[in-house]
């Protein structure tokens, strides 16, 4: 039994190092930033806590994943972590996993502070109208205006109003 229980305890601590090396062998798509706040560890005598946290972006608004450390008052151990968090203006919020180093325990944990935020870029305007037309085409509906006896301006069309044609 002994052997089984401490076989979990490696199984934890290579799945914790397998999920932090994934997170840093990825490839970087954003700007990562860090965050400083407080935390508070769930579970026997853990507590609460200081962590300091690495943000996969650094875009107010959006949810990121986290990797941290945390020095646990209580405890007086230090615990590495993997989560997620939410990023607002300036401020962090999430949940973690982690293991407490010392206890070879995995925790789970809720964090929060202060974070190295960017606002979101602002949208593109489209470009101006390169060619705009400054004489919109007259209205259908509405009759050309004529000055007795001449063709109505650029139309070498029929007068609707009289039997006169004119060539263009």
């Amino acid at each position: 039994m002994k052997h089984f229980i401490s076989s979990i305890f490696c199984l934890r601590r290579s799945a914790l190092a397998a999920g932090i090396a994934a997170g840093l062998a990825a490839p970087v798509s954003a700007d990562p930033t860090i965050g400083v706040g407080l935390t508070f560890v769930f579970g026997d005598g853990n507590g609460p806590g200081l962590t300091l946290k690495l943000f996969s972006d650094d875009e107010e608004d959006s949810v990121v994943a986290s990797l941290g450390i945390d020095y646990l008052f209580q405890a007086n151990r230090w615990r590495p972590s993997l989560g997620v968090a939410y990023l607002g203006e300036g401020w962090y919020i999430g949940p973690d996993l982690g293991i407490v180093i010392g206890d070879d325990r995995a925790s789970f944990a809720i964090s929060g502070g202060w974070a190295d935020t960017e606002a979101p870029p602002p949208a593109v305007a489209p470009p101006p109208n390169p060619n705009p037309n400054p004489n919109p085409p007259p209205n259908p509906t509405e009759p050309p205006v004529t000055v007795e006896g001449e063709p109505p301006a650029d139309t070498g069309k029929c007068d609707r109003f009289t039997t006169d044609c004119y060539a263009e």
